[in-house]
């Protein structure tokens, strides 16, 4: 018995083994930690999500839940979660079965197959191995891709909550209450009170949005992406700056509707004192002028304030929509 333990060839076995079982935890390791990275850049760029007013531990913790649960069906390429969309069990998927999501990942593979028309692409065909790079800049571009993809997933809901900032940093200057502007830690600078009003309770439409909350939403878009971007294949579309600026655009337009009713009333009030002000030569616009100005301000801010939750409504799913089928098809 002893003789037997001293054979070569036990050793390389044993070694053989130990080769075997390196490759597998270092490749597990490295698909787990894609997936924790695309998740980490949604948790610094999504609205709610990614604000400061959310504890780091509690992102962390909730960044590595989502990676136990999300990132085994990476390994190893699994075809599991592509199987549900196979609705008549053939092992073929056609263009009628694929979610939307998932349909330009399905045209790049139907153009390998002359039958994709009629039978539909091989459900064993969406099995993709994350290889290492051998390469350290290999590594760090693929780590710097999956990272932009989360942040390019939460970055546009986020642009659509800045217009609101805007919108009551316009209120705020034609009212007077500038001047008592505060910091804001989610921009890392001063903000207005209104400004600061307006993002909280953008962010508290964003967490009641129907027919699921706009975090969810948000998840659920990162979760689809494994799909159509299998971890360690990740390539960010030209078109995403274009869409950007889009965005930044229907942002602005938004901060301009939120103070729209405000403006407007300045206007009225500022032709009232400009008139009472010739008129009435003893009338003190600057001592009247202000607080009437606020009062005003107010009641209309006051009255229209029950119509910002429903732009919200519309303007967020459509911002997530939007980089979504940029992004994944």
């Amino acid at each position: 018995m002893a003789d037997w333990f001293n054979l070569p060839t036990f050793d390389q076995l044993i070694n053989f083994g130990s080769r075997q079982f390196l490759d597998w935890a270092v490749s597990n390791f490295y698909v787990l930690s894609l997936v924790f990275i695309r998740f980490s850049g949604l948790m610094t760029t999504g609205p709610v999500l990614g604000q400061t007013i959310v504890p780091f531990r509690a992102r962390f913790v909730l960044i590595l839940a989502l990676t136990t649960v999300v990132g085994p069906l990476m390994i190893n390429g699994s075809t599991r979660q592509f199987v549900r969309f196979d609705q008549d069990l053939n092992g073929y998927l056609t263009a009628n079965e694929v979610p939307p999501h998932l349909m330009g990942r399905w045209k790049r593979l139907a153009e390998r197959f002359e039958n994709s028309d009629t039978e539909g692409v091989p459900v064993s065909s969406f099995r993709v191995l994350a290889s290492i790079p051998k390469q350290s800049s290999e590594l760090g571009l693929m780590v710097a891709s999956e990272f932009a993809l989360g942040m390019a997933l939460g970055f546009g809901a986020l642009i659509v909550l800045s217009g609101l900032q805007l919108g009551g940093q316009i209120i705020d200057q034609q009212l007077g209450l500038e001047f008592g502007s505060i910091i804001n830690p989610e921009l890392g600078g001063a903000a207005s009170i209104t400004s600061n009003a307006f993002f909280l309770i953008g962010g508290l439409a964003v967490l009641l949005l129907e027919p699921i909350g706009g975090h969810m939403q948000l998840l659920q878009t990162v979760v689809e992406s494994f799909d159509a971007l299998p971890v360690g294949h990740v390539t960010l579309p030209e078109t995403l700056p274009l869409l950007f600026s889009e965005l930044v655009h229907k942002s602005l337009l938004l901060g301009v509707q939120v103070s729209a009713p405000v403006l407007a009333a300045m206007s009225l009030v500022s032709v009232c004192m400009g008139y009472l002000g010739h008129s009435v030569p003893q009338f003190n616009q600057l001592v009247v002028g202000f607080p009437m100005r606020a009062a005003v301000g107010l009641m209309v801010l006051t009255v229209t304030l029950s119509g910002l939750p429903r732009l919200l409504i519309d303007a967020v799913p459509e911002a997530i929509w939007q980089v979504q089928s940029a992004v994944l098809v």
